[in-house]
């Protein structure tokens, strides 16, 4: 017997005398290991960053199997005798880089680079596996691996020349199965263990074009240790205990028979994806856990006379891959229910889940909302289970389908040991449909499998049956009593509303089936009617429904290139990559959890309210510190400064001292050595409450009347005369837009590292903060010391979007108390979960307006109330208010209005700022009533958009002037170059031939003021070190969080230098380098921080001009090191300040809300199934002003992202409060961002040309937000296509549609139209 688990780790073996049971992969990776390239960005194996790929031979196909795996959720001890890589072991940036590194990186696939090793890790395995991937095994291969940054365009980009170099380069095929295919066999000098660095591995530069690629030797690829194909010890018993915990795998069937008998209350484990997030979720864990990955019994795969063999512990993504050369000689009406299983399997979650769980698992679990149960219940499957004592026994499915879950229709000492699905027969037709809420990567809302026999040789109906399953079928159910009606007729069309009606009848029996799943049911349901239809007569069936349309992807991207003349060593304007996009790709890029461990660190574990408004009768903490590892706990009453905090207003509570006011707000930290300790002591922690009234919605808080009273909160505009407006208007219009709550969902979870040093109460802070000097701030106000004693680290943050520039003092000031009071290191990264509960939304909005306008379409007077849920305090969404009302004008003369804004206050986690700061909601409004204006005039939409848009030397109602308004050019080109009214025909030509699938085409224009409103915030500092070597150190106040900040940074200092980018380098931004910094937000941070670059560099080149003149032959080198000889200062300070007056006030209606204007224009063209509500974005054609370019690399990843970003806002998330008043209570399970399979098919983006920018940087303009705004035409091209359906069906032609258009509220708005499917 094992009692040691050895397995390999990039090719060294790593041996663990006492493995622990519970713990999962990750974390022995990056806590034991030190191996922190793989990043955890949910712990529940939803993201992909902890992708890692786990190597195994199979000895019975004499093969090693790589297999893309989530980490987090990878059971240590499954390792056992596996190889696994990450990202470090695929290459680096000593020793040399992957070609799928360098590739990603010049494709500027990286931004926040949080996400990056797991992609590379996907892309890694599907090379090994597939060395000449087609552009859909790439997609497929990305499913399961999420970035909220880039849009994905440049990552499949990226991997698609990683693909095309790997096919150019790919070795001959390997020999013979013998250890030299698993060892180099060479002489050293290439080996990836090699010691040695070959002059070919050192560091290589990016160029931004034509970079030549070397070619991989195969050794540069981590071999299978040679050790692992000859071992034997796969055939003894291995044992693991730790802490009372087992984890036995078995040495052979009959083993685990008589074990599982022994012990009842173990628990099987395959893959444990189930079983670890259960753990993880539930924080239960059996106490004995038996292995089942090495029984040869569970894993046969094979076909008998009338079924398919599938063995209980064959992988999901092994069945998928191998059926169907499995089925390959079978004629193919045999094989229709094998087909079924492909296409179930298909969409079953993602490739690195697909790798490690099992059919046996999936058939008998409850936990996990199943594709492929529906499947085997509609077929008859049978279990083939074996017992230790009852012996070996057949159960037909369906009665195991009675139990919940499944597995209780089991005896408790069964194991199942395989299942047979059988083949169908040649007059059967079946299909599988699946309608998840999110294409791609997602549970089922509902799957239906749906069949019908006929008697053999006709068409007479024999059996009809439809089985359902997915989330709101749960448990899955059969139907198959339809027969009695049908058996015995005729097949036809003339049938449909017959068969709906029944099934409509028997669905209605069943009070658990809501209103939507019956409705996505009976389009299951008349799918396969028409599929049947099409599949005997061989001819499309006419007004019949069909999938959507399959389009290649495609991009194309226009920029302006750098002049011939321009000096090499001159960064500016070249699409250069991020400054660390190679160390992102390789995983040597350190984030706030990838720090190590101090010493004498402590984790804390947070004590959270569970009461939306409450007030605090005890805090029980006895078991909690009794609890082994516990060092202590903290409150309000540890707090040394001021409990209260806030941006404007300060009435928000470091820690909760009497009355809770939402769920989620910290009540205490429980302190101790580990963190699992620290978490699981703060559940011990026990809270008596008294309840409160509360108000958790909007809706609540308007109809209270639940308003924030301060000035701040009350922003009024008024312009023009608006009753006289109304009186000359022609017609008048009223409506309102509600927008869902929205999460920012970086990929990096907020974390805070305090560390006291031993003098002076000096405190180092390193926290995941947009603005560190509010940080610094905030821990120097509740620990009651000066500001100078305060230094916050930000080195780069894993995305932020807004929601880390407030919100992330929630969490530093009290570890900042907790390091304060035992002056020891306190860390904390709050779990994914936890996160997205308690951290802030982008707030929910709600706005109703009445217009007035003539004939022509042109507006008249405007009267509109906003209103803004601020949460229980209001953070900053004060401002959120105010530029919304500001902002309202979009891109639109409103001679006459009236703007009122209304803060509510809600009990719910205060909300913060998200990417545009309210202008992408207001600005839809302004879209929604064009377009309703266009509708009521029977006026194209362009044209109505066009008589009102704003014009160059337009005043707007803020008295600000439109200067360099690029606005019509913009509008213009992409008319233009989008080839609007050729597609618009198309679009309405395509309608008037489908009937349950529409088109949709929608285009806007966008005006985004880009700078802070108030005076005070608009300034920023530098500090610019040049060394006597020649390189240069840089600092400035803002943020690194993959806007591409500091590599802009780095090109101004190369311009106004002269010297290559190359010698620049950014360390890190502190608050001890560059002082009273802004906010990195606002779109603004590479304009003020790039002027304050620009200042201390031209100090630094006018100190060195006297040199210069002296020796204009001599290098940049040279200069320098004259000038460290004769004591000449080689370290300036910057400092711009932009304004010199404040900006707007709401009480004289006068003044610059921002620093400057940045437009663009898009349309996109949609396709949505009418039946489902899925949708499709098939294109999107963008015009963007960034003026004169930084960095176009850079910029078209922020605009690609942000627009990406946006579409998610407008066709998936929506954060909603629970009735108990938590916010996104079930985490990245229930929010859902986009994946690779929902951005649009072909993305065309083009930056205008000839555009100067007075205002920024060398010309440049802002663009981290301005293009979430072109996501808008999403929208409005999918409320289109709606309106044709509505339309053509008799529906009315108004009706509102709440942001986000899920794919339930699609069919919500086409619900009416679906009735006519039993007419």
């Amino acid at each position: 017997m094992q009692s040691q688990l050895i397995f390999f780790v990039n090719g060294v073996k790593v041996t663990e005398p006492r493995p622990d049971p519970r713990a999962n992969f990750l974390q022995y990776l990056r806590r034991t290991l030190r191996l922190t390239g793989s990043k955890e960005g949910c712990g529940e194996g939803r993201c992909g960053s902890c992708t890692v790929m786990v190597s195994r031979y199979d000895r019975r196909e004499k093969t090693v199997r790589h297999m893309a795996v989530n980490a987090c959720l990878l059971p240590l001890c499954s390792l056992y005798n596996m190889a696994v890589t990450t990202v470090e072991g695929v290459g680096d940036t000593r020793r040399g880089l992957h070609k799928i590194q360098e590739c990603l990186a010049e494709a500027h696939g990286i931004q926040c680079g949080f996400c990056t090793s797991g992609m590379v890790m996907s892309m890694y395995t599907l090379l090994r596996n597939i060395p000449r991937p087609s552009q859909e095994d790439i997609q497929l291969a990305m499913e399961g691996n999420l970035c909220r940054c880039t849009g994905y365009r440049s990552i499949i980009e990226g991997f698609t020349k990683a693909a095309e170099v790997s096919s150019i380069i790919t070795p001959p095929p390997p020999p013979p199965l013998s250890l030299s295919l698993y060892c180099c066999q060479d002489d050293g000098s290439t080996c990836m263990r090699s010691t040695e660095e070959p002059e070919e591995h050192q560091p290589k530069h990016l160029k931004d074009e034509g970079r030549k690629f070397s070619p991989l030797c195969p050794s540069q690829d981590v071999i299978f240790p040679p050790q692992l194909l000859v071992n034997e010890e796969n055939d003894l018993s291995v044992t693991f205990e730790h802490d009372g915990v087992k984890w036995i795998r078995p040495r052979d069937l009959p083993h685990l028979l008589q074990l599982f008998a022994d012990q009842p209350s173990s628990r099987l484990i395959s893959g444990g994806t189930t079983i670890f997030l259960d753990m993880k979720l539930n924080h239960q864990l059996p106490q004995t856990l038996l292995s089942t990955s090495h029984i040869p019994e569970l894993t046969r795969l094979i076909v008998e006379d009338d079924h398919l063999v599938v063995g209980a512990g064959v992988t999901l993504e092994e069945l998928r891959t191998r059926l169907p050369g499995l089925v390959s000689h079978l004629p193919g009406w045999k094989t229709r229910s094998v087909r079924v299983l492909e296409d179930a399997l298909r969409w079953v979650a993602a490739g690195q889940v697909r790798n490690v769980a099992s059919i046996g698992g999936n058939l008998l679990n409850s936990a996990t909302v199943s594709d492929l149960q529906p499947v085997f219940l509609a077929f008859d499957a049978m279990l083939h289970v074996d017992n230790a004592v009852q012996g070996e026994r057949t159960l037909p499915y369906r009665d195991v389908m009675k139990f919940t879950p499944p597995l209780k229709g089991l005896d408790p000492s069964d194991v199942l040991i395989y299942v047979t699905l059988p083949f169908t027969k040649q007059d059967d037709h079946v299909m599988f449909y699946k309608q998840p809420e999110r294409r791609g990567f997602d549970t089922s809302y509902v799957n239906a499998v749906t069949g019908v026999s006929f008697q053999p040789g006709s068409d007479v109906i024999e059996d009809i049956h439809f089985t359902f399953g997915g989330k709101c079928f749960q448990p899955v159910v059969k139907i198959q009593d339809l027969q009695q009606e049908m058996a015995g007729k005729s097949w036809s069309l003339s049938l449909v509303p017959t068969v709906l009606k029944s099934l409509c009848n028997r669905l209605d029996d069943r009070t658990t089936i809501t209103a939507d799943a019956r409705h996505v049911a009976m389009a299951h349901a008349f799918k396969f009617m028409f599929a049947v239809e099409e599949a005997i007569s061989g001819k499309t069936a006419p007004n019949g429904p069909s999938v959507l349309s399959t389009v290649d992807y495609e991009s194309t991207r226009v920029f302006d290139t750098v002049s011939p003349d321009q000096p090499p060593e001159d960064a500016i304007r070249r699409p250069i990559p991020h400054s660390s996009a190679l160390q992102m790709t390789c995983g040597e890029a350190v984030y706030l959890d990838d720090m190590p461990r101090s010493e004498d660190e402590l984790y804390a574990g947070l004590v959270l309210s569970t009461r939306p408004h409450a007030r605090i009768k005890d805090v029980d903490v006895t078991k909690a510190v009794a609890l082994p590892g516990v060092t202590g706990y903290v409150d309000h009453r540890d707090v040394p400064g001021k409990n209260s905090w806030g941006i404007a207003i300060k009435n928000e509570q470091a820690f909760v001292e009497t009355e809770v006011q939402c769920c989620g707000q910290i009540i205490g930290l429980v302190l101790a050595e580990d963190r699992q300790v620290a978490q699981e002591a703060a559940r011990h922690v026990t809270v008596t409450y008294e309840d409160v009234p509360a108000i958790l919605t909007i809706e609540d808080a308007i109809r209270e009347k639940a308003f924030f009273t301060e000035e701040l909160a009350k922003p009024v505009i008024v312009f023009g005369d608006v009753d006289a407006g109304f009186a000359a208007s022609d017609e008048v219009i009223e409506g309102h837009v509600d927008i869902d709550a929205r999460e920012h969902f970086y990929m990096e979870r907020q974390g805070v590292l305090v560390k006291p040093r031993a003098e002076h109460n000096e405190i180092d802070l390193y926290c995941t903060s947009q603005s560190p000097a509010f940080a610094q701030d905030s821990v120097a106000r509740v620990l009651g010391i000066p500001l100078n004693r305060v230094v916050c680290h930000v080195k780069r943050l894993g995305g932020a979007f807004g929601g880390r520039e407030t919100r992330i003092n929630l969490l530093s000031q009290p570890v900042a108390v907790a390091a304060y009071k035992y002056r020891r290191p306190v860390r904390c990264v709050l779990e994914r979960r936890t996160d997205m509960t308690i951290s802030g939304k982008g707030p929910r909005f709600h706005a109703k307006y009445k217009v007035g306008y003539i004939k022509d379409g042109r507006i008249q007077s405007v009267v509109m109330d906003m209103y803004v849920d601020a949460g229980h305090v209001a953070d900053i969404s004060y401002a959120i208010l105010e530029m919304s009302v500001l902002s309202f004008e979009s891109t639109y003369r409103y001679p006459n209005c009236r703007i009122t804004g209304y803060l509510c206050k809600t009990n719910t986690p205060p909300n913060t700022a998200l990417r545009g700061f309210g202008l992408p909601d207001s600005y839809l409004v302004s879209e929604i009533i064009m377009t309703k204006i266009a509708s009521r005039l029977n006026m194209a939409e362009t044209q109505v958009r066009e008589v009102n848009m704003l014009r160059e030397g337009d005043v707007m109602v803020t008295t600000m002037l439109l200067d360099n308004c690029t606005l019509s050019r913009c509008w213009r080109q992409c008319l233009e170059e989008s080839h609007y009214e050729v597609r618009n025909t198309k679009v309405k030509e395509f309608n008037r031939h489908n009937r349950w699938k529409k088109r949709g085409f929608a285009m806007v224009p966008y005006r985004f003021g880009v700078g802070f409103k108030d005076r005070y915030l608009c300034k920023a500092g530098a500090l610019v070190h040049v060394y006597v070597d020649g390189s240069v150190l840089l600092t400035q106040g803002g943020t690194e969080m993959g806007q591409g900040l500091y590599i802009k940074m780095i090109q101004v200092a190369s311009h106004a230098l002269g010297i290559p980018a190359s010698t620049i380098h950014i360390a890190e931004t502190s608050t001890d380098t560059v002082p009273n910094a802004s906010s990195t937000a606002a779109s603004v941070s590479t304009d003020l921080n790039g002027m304050a670059v620009k200042a201390a560099c031209e100090e630094i080149m006018h100190r060195l001009e006297p040199i210069k003149n002296n020796n204009p032959d001599k290098t940049w080198k040279d200069w320098v090191e004259e000038a460290y000889m004769t004591n000449v200062n080689l370290s300036a300070a910057g400092y711009y300040s932009s304004r010199e007056k404040g900006g707007y006030d709401f009480n004289t209606g006068k003044g610059p809300q921002c620093e400057y204007m940045a437009y663009g224009a898009g349309c996109s063209e949609i396709e949505v199934d009418c039946l489902t509500g899925e949708c499709q974005i098939l294109q999107t054609d963008m015009v963007i002003d960034v003026g004169r370019s930084l960095n176009p690399g850079i910029d078209l990843g922020q605009i690609e992202g942000a627009f990406q970003m946006g579409c998610g806002h407008m066709l998936l998330e929506s954060a909603v409060v629970s009735e108990d008043g938590w916010m996104v209570k079930d985490g990245p399970d229930e929010y859902k961002i986009p994946t690779v399979r929902n951005i649009p098919r072909k993305l065309n983006v083009s930056l205008l040309k000839d555009s100067d920018n007075p205002h920024g940087i060398y010309s440049s303009k802002g663009i981290g937000e301005p293009s979430i705004c072109i996501a808008m035409s999403v929208y409005l091209a999918l409320k289109a296509a709606i309106l044709d359906c509505r339309k053509e069906n008799g529906c009315d032609a108004d009706f509102d549609l709440r942001v986000p258009a899920t794919s339930e509220r699609i069919r919500e708005a086409c619900r009416a139209c679906i009735s006519k499917l039993t007419d």
